[in-house]
């Protein structure tokens, strides 16, 4: 599967480069930081899996059977509006790696001392900040050149936009949840996961694809449930990952989640099935300020040896049979189906 999205990132970035060689003299204008930044929003784009610009190809391709310029443009703006919210995310969570790279805002901060800059701390966030905002207004700009019909360039910008406003409140959840004491339940926490990262990363990318290429509702209509299913399990893996993965295959520091005390089905059933003197020993890891190796293991241990993993596993189950009933559908192809099986493994058995 890392192969097939290879495939379409080389499509991806080709036409980045295009872009961005196109846009280097009108981002110079001016002041110099127009041309850095774009810079850094190009290497930062190209470093990530473009899943989600991958989707929106294959959503196309698989019926048309063909890929033009405009579908990539497409996954290319989707990437632009990928990067903002990451870059923007990284501010949030105070992160300094990404991608295997230093995000977007610690790069500035760390560019700050070439150029006597006093508060480079500040001076990083805004930059950071900024490059966030002309992410999504690149996007905005791509998408309104696309040469689509008039109907289905307003279904593109009607779909995004609602899409991005769900992504935005649940990002504004997230970070409520991260700053207080409350115990979401599963429910509340499945909705965020639904909406800050399954609609946005599965459901979306497929029905934008398929709106360009002329699908009927039913077909899209089901794409957006199985990437509704597929997203949930992803968020739910990530969660997993960023608690015991490698630190080098993932691009981001292990552990960070439970230093922004992020509220995960992990967090959930560990404070919510651990008895006094056990809890109290997950408290106090949630509360450091640095998360070590032994950290990480005096949690797996409760995670394996409490059931607590059994639970996760259920509800994962519980997951998959509603994926496996949707993406055997009649109105499928066979080909279809062989390729939401493989992504379904890719999601799964996925290290980064």
């Amino acid at each position: 599967m890392d192969e097939f999205f290879e495939n379409y990132k080389l499509l991806i970035k080709k036409r980045l480069w295009e872009f961005i060689k196109n846009k280097e003299y009108e981002f110079f204008i001016i002041h110099p930081w127009g041309k850095i930044t774009i810079e850094k929003l190009s290497e930062y784009i190209s470093n990530g899996k473009m899943i989600r610009g991958g989707l929106i190809l294959w959503s196309y391709e698989i019926y048309k059977k063909q890929i033009n310029t405009d579908i990539i443009d497409l996954a290319l703006a989707y990437e632009f509006i990928q990067s903002g919210f990451l870059i923007h995310d990284d501010i949030m969570d105070k992160d300094q790696n990404r991608r295997g790279l230093d995000t977007i805002h610690y790069q500035f901060e760390k560019l700050a001392n070439s150029y006597n800059i006093v508060d480079k701390s500040h001076f990083g966030l805004s930059m950071g900040i900024c490059a966030g905002d002309l992410s999504f207004f690149i996007a905005f700009e791509i998408i309104s050149h696309l040469k689509f019909s008039s109907d289905i360039i307003k279904k593109i910008q009607q779909y995004i936009y609602k899409e991005i406003n769900k992504v935005v409140l649940a990002q504004m959840q997230d970070m409520y949840f991260g700053l207080s004491d409350i115990i979401p339940k599963v429910e509340d926490i499945i909705i965020l996961y639904m909406y800050k990262t399954a609609r946005y990363t599965f459901s979306l990318p497929l029905i934008l694809g398929s709106i360009c290429c002329g699908r009927n509702d039913d077909i899209i209509f089901l794409f957006e449930k199985i990437g509704e299913i597929l997203g949930i399990l992803f968020q739910i893996k990530d969660d997993e990952l960023g608690l015991f993965g490698d630190s080098k295959k993932t691009g981001k520091p292990i552990g960070s989640d439970i230093l922004q005390k992020k509220k995960t089905l992990f967090y959930h059933y560990l404070f919510n099935y651990l008895k006094d003197n056990e809890l109290e020993e997950i408290k106090n890891i949630y509360s450091k300020n640095n998360i070590t190796d032994n950290d990480l293991k005096i949690l797996k241990n409760y995670l394996e040896n409490k059931n607590i993993k059994e639970k996760i596993e259920s509800r994962i189950l519980s997951l998959i049979n509603t994926y496996n009933e949707l993406i055997f559908d009649k109105n499928l192809t066979n080909e279809e189906k062989d390729f939401f099986v493989k992504l379904y493994n890719f999601v799964i058995e996925r290290k980064k």
